[in-house]
């Protein structure tokens, strides 16, 4: 079982900082984290790689077992030569943390009272980021994290020794006090399972081998471990670009659809009321053209008694009261050709009276009065009644010549 310290946490608004009375520090700090962690091979005792990569999923960062092994555990300032116990308790203790610990999203905030006076000023002047040394197993199966980050192994079984205050931490500025965070030396002590330093490894930054990366076009020098974080940051980001051009193109193309929607209802509605006025104007003609005027009148009276003057002098029986031309013309058409004749259409009946009364000679009627009374009645256009005729005659000519007439005379 190895023991490391590589969680660092802050100090951050949410810890309510506060001194008390007696000149202690209390907070509520945040102490620990879920996620992937970045180590050198050497600190792991893997050879073949510069840069290994572990997992701490939220099962074993808030499990119970290691939640509750953080209640009361010593606070120091940086981390011991060896794992704190109550042999050394006295020699390293600045402070210790209480019982109520909580999580805070992918963190774990646990309250901490800092007594120690030398302690808590380096806190006040910037020492201000906090490392956890704890004990885990490590499972060596390689995954993948569920938010599609690659590890080469996972912590498991993690119980927590003593806090630490140190000068600059592994997880960055959201695992400090404060504001502070400064280039110091980076202390990543691994103790073995009897709680002894086997290894301490102490390097200053500027003493590791530095890397060249392309940013943006332009040549930075990093180590390994910022081009595997800066590299992280790079593709995530592109993976966000990505994810927002194909919503946009998603987006797109449903207000493309959309828009053609709209357009074609439009365009059916328009060719729907193109079609509806087209057919109102013909109504409207067609009505105009069946309304009945003075002049279409007399045009109607005037065939019908055609007809039915041609009808009875072929057929002097022929009945026309109350029948229609078609009937009059049929009865006449039935008579003279019979059987021949039993199915035709009004059409053919129509060519065949034209043709039977091609040679009927019809006298003109030609006040429209006479006219219509003439054929309306029973009496051929050949056959008019001589007395009547002599009577508008006599009328006619006794208003013609009335002028005359001296006055007063009858």
């Amino acid at each position: 079982m190895f023991y490391l310290n590589d969680m660092y946490l802050e100090l951050d608004d949410g810890a309510q900082v506060k001194d008390t009375q007696d000149g202690y520090m209390t907070a509520v700090p945040r102490v620990a984290r879920t996620g992937i962690q970045l180590y050198r091979g050497s600190e792991l005792g893997v050879k073949d790689k510069d840069v290994v990569r572990i997992f701490r999923d939220e099962s074993e960062v808030f499990a119970k077992d290691s939640l509750v092994s953080f209640a009361g555990k010593p606070f120091t300032d940086n981390h011991p030569p060896v794992m704190v116990n109550a042999k050394n308790w006295r020699k390293y203790s600045a402070g210790d943390a209480g019982d109520e610990i909580l999580r805070d999203g992918e963190f774990v905030r646990v309250p901490m009272m800092l007594r120690d006076a030398n302690t808590i000023a380096k806190v006040k002047k910037g020492k201000v980021q906090l490392s956890v040394g704890y004990g885990c197993n490590i499972d060596w199966t390689p995954g993948t994290s569920p938010q599609g980050e690659a590890y080469d192994g996972r912590q498991t079984d993690i119980r927590v020794n003593h806090i630490a205050v140190v000068d600059a931490a592994r997880g960055g500025d959201k695992l400090s006090i404060g504001d502070g965070g400064q280039e110091v030396e980076l202390h990543h002590p691994l103790y073995n399972a009897d709680g002894a330093a086997f290894t301490t490894v102490q390097q200053k930054d500027e003493t590791m081998t530095l890397k060249t990366m392309i940013v943006d076009g332009i040549t930075v020098e990093m180590t390994d471990t910022a081009i595997q974080v800066v590299q992280r940051a790079l593709d995530a980001a592109s993976n966000n670009l990505k994810n927002l051009q194909q919503k946009k193109e998603t987006d797109d193309k449903a207000a493309k659809d959309a828009l053609d929607a709209a357009n074609g209802q439009v365009a059916k509605l328009t060719t729907d009321l193109a079609t509806a006025n087209a057919k109102v104007t013909t109504l409207e003609t067609q009505l105009k053209d069946a309304e009945m005027t003075p002049a279409k009148l007399d045009a109607m009276v005037k065939d019908r008694a055609i007809v039915i003057d041609k009808a009875k002098a072929m057929l002097p029986t022929v009945v026309v009261d109350g029948k229609t031309l078609d009937e009059v013309m049929k009865q006449v058409v039935d008579a003279k050709l019979g059987d021949a004749a039993k199915d035709w259409k009004p059409e053919q009946v129509k060519v065949s009276f034209d043709t039977l009364t091609a040679g009927v000679k019809i006298t003109p009627v030609n006040d429209g009065v006479q006219r219509t009374a003439h054929a309306f009645t029973a009496q051929g256009g050949h056959q008019v009644n001589d007395a009547r005729e002599k009577s508008y005659d006599a009328y006619d000519k006794r208003v013609t010549e009335a002028w005359k007439q001296p006055v007063g005379s009858a």
